[in-house]
């Protein structure tokens, strides 16, 4: 395996690895008690990354629910990003959690952020 591909299944572990925590250890009201935005410095594959816990509520598409956005993000030259993996969780009060779907993760402002 390249070492690119070695680091992105890496990278995509670590994002899986967090969000199956969250998934098994918050509820809806717990998960709005987080804060807006949790940074980590992490090496994975040997390459220092930025890993994100990003918290979102009152979201005008989703009213009532919060979104817990988890994210593996690798800068390169002037900042740019160069690598990028998340995925998110939607917590409702009237249902159980759920993966969050690509179009909310976009809709939302943290795809791409």
């Amino acid at each position: 395996m390249k070492q690119a591909e070695a680091f992105t299944v890496e990278a995509e572990r670590a994002v899986d690895a967090r969000i199956a925590t969250l998934r098994s250890t918050l509820a809806f009201e717990t998960a709005g008690a987080l804060p807006e935005a949790q940074f980590e410095d992490i090496v994975i594959a040997g390459k220092e990354v930025l890993f994100t816990v990003f918290r979102q509520s009152n979201i005008p598409f989703m009213p009532g629910q919060v979104l817990v956005t988890v994210q593996v993000a690798r800068h390169g030259l002037g900042g740019v990003v160069s690598f990028q993996a998340e995925k998110g969780l939607v917590f409702s009060s009237d249902a159980g959690v759920r993966d969050a779907t690509t179009r909310e993760l976009q809709d939302s402002g943290t795809l791409g952020k």
